[in-house]
């Protein structure tokens, strides 16, 4: 009988684990916020206003998104899909872009944003020498 519970309430803690991260993007539209830019020099960590741009991604339940990067007080565009991904070792998200691709924060043809603990994007472009971008979920 101790062993049935304990199975029980192993299956219900996993269950209710993977609901709340699934339910990050898909039951309501959520808003990220670029928060940190870190490049491969040293010391080259920039957060808030010191960073290059100022930028925002906005998931939509239909699995659509829009990227809003300003620079310069110019702000740029980009929509496209997005759909989560799972494997052995993380969670994350494939962005396609069907227009402002020039907001592309990647070296391929989709952007990739790993999901660390349910409250930390984490963009892949670095491997190609481009910053790596961290975005957490906005409270507005």
């Amino acid at each position: 009988m101790r062993i049935l519970l304990l199975l029980l309430g192993v299956f219900l803690v996993y269950t209710s684990c993977a609901k709340t991260e699934d339910a990050i993007f898909n039951e309501t539209s959520q808003k990220w916020l670029l928060v940190k830019m870190t490049t491969s020099f040293v010391n080259s960590e920039t957060t808030g206003k010191d960073m290059a741009w100022q930028e925002s991604l906005i998931f939509n339940t239909d699995g659509t998104f829009i990227k809003s990067r300003t620079i310069e007080g110019a702000e740029k565009e980009a929509f496209g899909t997005y759909v989560k991904k799972d494997n052995t070792d993380y969670s994350y998200l494939e962005l396609e872009y069907t227009s402002g691709s020039e907001l592309k924060a990647s070296c391929g043809q989709s952007e990739t944003l790993s999901i660390i603990g349910g409250n930390l994007l984490v963009g892949s472009w670095n491997i190609c020498d481009g910053p790596r971008l961290e975005y957490k979920q906005s409270n507005k």
